[in-house]
């Protein structure tokens, strides 16, 4: 159409389309006849030389075929793994996983597939007992010879195509399921780094993190509770079973045929172990878990710098202040030291990280040195809480002696002037004793201010020590007055033994 209308346009407009050559038209000739003649075909012998070695002849073959086919399709759309997880899980939970999808796989193409396979070739075919396709044929010369053979062979390849499918693509799966677990680490070198941080990871997978670890600091060092080189061990181990899940299937020709005997017992291929691209896989895997340790172990070498604080117990840390009395200031300089170490550990330790694959749990670690340093600040103020308990202990102590001293009772006048002496000099200890208390109480106000909960015993001393000065004081007054009635009674006395005196003087004269 376009061509006519051009020619036609150009025609009509020489002068304006002057540069235009239009080619000559040729002739078409008017064929002699309506038909299109054709060479010499034998197409009735060539029909019936394929319909003779043709399998799709007969309805009820295409019916098998069609029932072998969509048997097929339903296996074909399974998968030896389970290459979906949506939660990471230990190593050991995540082999049941795979080996529970890989056993039920198994069993279903041993048995229920073959046997359904079976009920569809012989329900199809049961009505043909005569000719080509003879189920109950028992001559094994005369079944070679016979279509039902080839019909047999057919249904081999396309069953050990479909196992071969299911494994190759089971494992090209599996692969790309580790593979987008390790994306991120595949360009790791093996003398990395990891750095400061270690809250905020560079490596996340594609989707989720496969495998749960928990860091572990002990006497060997920094590890994770599962042995790494257990992670590439058991996915190729995996990776192989899955390539043998289908090395066990039964051929269907010798269920179908039951009143032929086949001896053995016929398997159909699969997947063999070295083809390049099960060789291809594997590298793929064993190269992304290789990798995937990289970081892991680069992680752990971080925490090597807790090893002395997780494995030394307390005793060994506060040994030098046991074997010691440490100023109160002292202690708080050490009680705020650990304390701030505590913040620093909470603050820059996480409680989990994604590294890869691994879902990396470290709060254990982290609860564990954070207890230690509050456990040695705690620790540090019950030795400055003993301290303190003895020296209230020993001011009460000289309390009492003077209590009990100026509570002695005289037996005479010279020993209540000796004991009058002597109290003029408490006032002089009680300074001594009320700076000694005013220290205790300021040292005191150290455990208050880390909110330290003392003891029944320390709390009533404590109180009972600020309470002695003016206690004793009282008691000193009231001595006072005791010594006053003493002193009247012993003039009296001594009035009374110089009138006795008197008397017998004067008797005796």
């Amino acid at each position: 159409m376009n061509k006519i209308n051009f020619d036609q346009i150009v025609s009509s407009k020489p002068d304006t389309f002057s540069y235009v050559t239009l080619p000559k038209k040729e002739e078409e000739k008017v064929p002699e006849q309506g038909l299109v003649s054709v060479p010499q075909y034998p197409f009735r012998e060539q029909k019936e030389d394929f319909t003779f070695v043709s399998l799709l002849t007969r309805p009820e073959v295409i019916t098998a075929l069609s029932k072998v086919r969509a048997e097929c399709n339903k296996v074909t759309s399974m998968s030896l793994f389970h290459s979906s997880l949506s939660k990471y899980s230990r190593l050991e939970e995540f082999e049941q996983i795979q080996l529970q999808i890989l056993s039920q796989v198994q069993m279903f193409l041993k048995d229920s597939w073959i046997s359904t396979l079976k009920v569809a070739m012989r329900s199809s075919l049961r009505d043909m007992s005569k000719g080509w396709y003879n189920l109950y044929e028992t001559n094994w010369e005369v079944y070679l010879m016979s279509k039902l053979r080839k019909l047999m062979e057919l249904i081999k390849y396309m069953l050990q195509d479909t196992l071969r499918f299911l494994v190759q693509d089971s494992l090209a799966s599996f692969s790309q399921f580790i593979s987008d677990a390790c994306c991120s680490v595949l360009d790791c070198t093996d003398d990395m780094v990891w750095g400061e941080d270690l809250i905020n990871s560079p490596y996340r997978p594609r989707k989720n993190a496969l495998f749960i670890v928990d860091l572990v600091l002990d006497s060997s060092g920094a590890h994770y509770s599962t042995p790494l080189e257990q992670f590439e061990a058991s996915l190729l181990n995996l990776f192989d079973k899955g390539i043998l899940a289908t090395h066990a299937v039964p051929q269907l020709e010798k269920l179908v045929m039951e009143d032929i005997f086949i001896s053995g017992d016929p398997l159909l291929e699969s997947v063999g172990f070295h083809e390049p691209l099960v060789e291809e896989l594997r590298a793929i895997i064993a190269n992304a878990v290789r990798k995937a340790m990289i970081p892991l172990q680069a992680y752990a070498k971080e925490f090597r710098k807790y090893l002395e604080l997780n494995n030394n117990d307390i005793n060994t840390f506060l040994k030098a202040y046991q074997t010691k009395c440490p100023l109160a200031q002292e202690v708080r300089e050490v009680v705020l030291t650990h304390l701030q170490e505590k913040e620093i550990l909470d603050n820059s330790l996480p409680s989990s990280i994604v590294i890869g694959p691994f879902y990396v749990n470290t709060d254990n670690i982290k609860q564990s040195l954070s207890k230690k340093r509050k456990a040695l600040a705690t620790s540090m103020l019950d030795i400055l809480a003993k301290n303190l308990h003895k020296e209230v202990d020993s001011i009460c102590d000289e309390f009492r002696s003077i209590s009990r001293k100026i509570y002695e009772k005289p037996n005479s006048i010279e020993e209540l002037a000796e004991l009058r002496e002597w109290m003029k000099g408490i006032p002089e200890k009680l300074v001594g004793l009320e700076e000694r208390i005013v220290k205790v109480m300021d040292d005191y106000q150290i455990m208050d201010e880390f909110l330290y909960n003392l003891s029944s015993d320390d709390f009533n001393d404590k109180w009972a020590a600020s309470n002695w000065p003016s206690k004793l004081l009282g008691q000193i007054e009231m001595v006072r007055q005791q010594h006053a009635e003493d002193e009247e009674k012993f003039r009296k006395i001594q009035i009374m033994d110089q009138n006795n005196f008197q008397e017998k003087l004067e008797g005796l004269q």
